[in-house]
């Protein structure tokens, strides 16, 4: 049976199609495979570079990059500014492996290792991951600082949107990890002196609970002693803890200015506000040390900037009596405390 011409470019389209989608389906399907991806800025002409990449994609094929620092530009200039944030070595050397989670770096590795130290290495790597990432010269690891992991992300220009809990006081770890952030084991030295640093700059003597984010923006919450851990309203009752916590960690994640946060509650009303509030020069070097963010302000630091938040936990008929959860009105303030102020409902 002969076929048109018409007939027989249906026929190759089609064909196209099926093969172009099923090609498609199998590269979604490896790369959901992919509990690991790593990244080889390397040399083609390098002897390790070479058998690094054999011995990885024998490891975990169609979950290896090669990033060829002699002639991809992009890869030389993040192979560099990488080995000048962390490894900071005056000898230059590939091949430098990044390993990611998800879209997380969770180590990096310079120089060749045999097939076993691989393979101990992915099997930790997945079951465990570090919660910063670690730092492999020669046979030696170590867990980078928070300080030189945000160096780290920087230099690889892909900004990631972590937050880390570096220090907290009473609340409960399990809570602080229910928002997705990453509680570290070790509280850094300057922490008591930032949360008295930041009471005195609100003037009030002592709080119940406290925690400190570093995220894209660095947050200092302060929860008032007379606060209560719940709320009871209409018969249930109201966790002000996870909501305090999941409100500082969403101002975390978003970038701009370091805030310091105050949640207490109004003349002993139904009401919690929380004040947010630009720290001073001081408080915002020592959060620089701690969260490794820029040394000086990146807006001049004049009157404070004041966002108050009220949440109504009693009276919601009026709002929506189905809802016995919140009543959140956002307040743009002036710069002191009595100033004037409009509210928007959100």
């Amino acid at each position: 049976m002969k076929l048109s011409m018409r007939t027989w470019l249906a026929v190759f389209l089609l064909a196209h199609v099926i093969l172009s989608t099923a090609t498609g389906f199998a590269s979604i399907e490896g790369s959901r495979k992919c509990k690991l991806h790593l990244v080889i800025y390397g040399d083609p002409g390098c002897e390790f570079c070479m058998a690094t990449n054999k011995t990885l994609n024998t490891l975990l094929p169609g979950c290896i990059e090669f990033a060829n620092v002699v002639s991809n530009v992009t890869a030389v200039q993040i192979y560099y500014n990488l080995w000048n944030a962390i490894i900071r070595s005056p000898d230059y050397s590939v091949p430098l492996i990044v390993v990611y989670n998800s879209s997380r770096p969770i180590a990096f590795i310079v120089g060749w290792r045999p097939i076993d130290w691989w393979e101990q290495l992915i099997a930790n790597l997945t079951l465990q991951p570090p919660k910063t990432a670690l730092l492999c010269l020669g046979m030696d690891c170590r867990l980078l600082t928070l300080q030189e992991y945000r160096a780290a992300i920087n230099a690889l220009n892909k900004p990631i949107k972590i937050v880390y809990v570096v220090a907290y006081k009473g609340f409960e770890k399990k809570l602080l990890e229910s928002t997705d952030a990453i509680v570290l084991d070790e509280t850094p030295p300057e922490a008591e002196t930032i949360v008295e640093k930041a009471m005195r700059l609100l003037n009030i003597s002592s709080v119940r609970s406290y925690a400190i984010y570093c995220g894209l923006r660095p947050v200092v919450l302060l929860v008032d002693e007379n606060i209560p851990h719940t709320i009871a309203a209409k018969g249930k009752n109201v966790d002000i803890d996870k909501l305090v916590v999941g409100r500082a960690a969403e101002y975390s994640v978003g970038e701009g200015d370091p805030l310091i946060t105050y949640v207490f509650m109004a003349n002993n009303s139904l009401f919690i506000r929380i004040l947010a509030v630009k720290p001073d020069n001081e408080v915002y070097s020592l959060l620089g040390r701690v969260c490794g963010i820029p040394s000086s302000p990146r807006t001049p630091m004049t009157l404070l900037a004041l966002v108050a938040a009220l949440i109504g936990l009693a009276a919601l008929d009026s709002v929506n009596p189905c809802f016995l959860a919140l009543y959140t009105t956002l307040v743009a303030a002036s710069a002191s405390l009595g100033g004037s102020s409009a509210a928007l409902a959100t």
